[in-house]
């Protein structure tokens, strides 16, 4: 018990030696924006207010990235996470088709996720998503957002489809049962990525030439 009580009286007598010499300094640093964060307004001064450091901060650091729930595949050489959908090409999520092995246009060689469609750029992925959505159109007769949504993610596969149409419809400037023209697909689908993904890191150029493409 005895070299208990010198090992943490050690310990302590080291932490506060620290703290004391950290507080003497008056260095200033520059706290650096992490990905998906804005600057901060003001500087930071290192030894400031010491005794209120957040500790799990230190010992426990974590990415500000914004992430959706699907995310699983970290990017190549950084501590941040995006969504499958991206990492893919595939930013609306096409599923594989367990019955028939679709040979879609640009499609990926490799196949490395099992559930989910692998592109070579995204612009094939969007592409193939506007595919589908013709053909939703063009023989089921199906071309509202409600519609779509109701196919494309349906409450028996447990999505949260009243509220994926009810976000698509909003962002896309629509009612949800109004017939779609064709500048409202671009809409619909930068929508759809959105949702399907928790952000849209396309340019709207992308995305238009990709829905012109699959809708031909």
């Amino acid at each position: 018990m005895r070299n208990v009580a010198l090992v943490a009286g050690t310990v302590a007598i080291g932490i506060s030696a620290w703290l004391w010499w950290r507080g003497r300094q008056s260095v200033t640093v520059v706290s650096q924006p992490q990905p998906g964060t804005t600057a901060p307004d003001s500087l930071v001064t290192a030894g400031e207010d010491l005794l209120n450091i957040n500790w799990d901060q230190y010992l426990f650091p974590t990415s500000t990235a914004e992430t959706a729930a699907n995310s699983q595949y970290p990017i190549q050489g950084e501590n941040v996470m995006q969504p499958r959908g991206i990492t893919n090409n595939n930013p609306l999520n096409i599923r594989e088709n367990k019955m028939v092995d679709y040979d879609w246009l640009g499609e990926a060689d490799g196949d490395w996720d099992p559930q989910f469609e692998e592109f070579t750029t995204p612009f094939y992925g969007i592409r193939a998503a506007a595919r589908i959505l013709r053909n939703y159109r063009t023989k089921y007769g199906v071309n509202t957002v409600q519609g779509i949504i109701r196919r494309w993610a349906p409450p028996s596969d447990n999505n949260p489809t009243e509220s994926y149409i009810d976000f698509v419809a909003k962002n896309a400037g629509v009612t949800a049962t109004q017939t779609l023209g064709a500048a409202d697909y671009i809409k619909v689908v930068a929508a759809m990525i959105r949702f399907e993904n928790g952000f849209n890191p396309y340019e709207t150029s992308l995305i238009a030439n990709a829905v012109s493409a699959g809708m031909e």
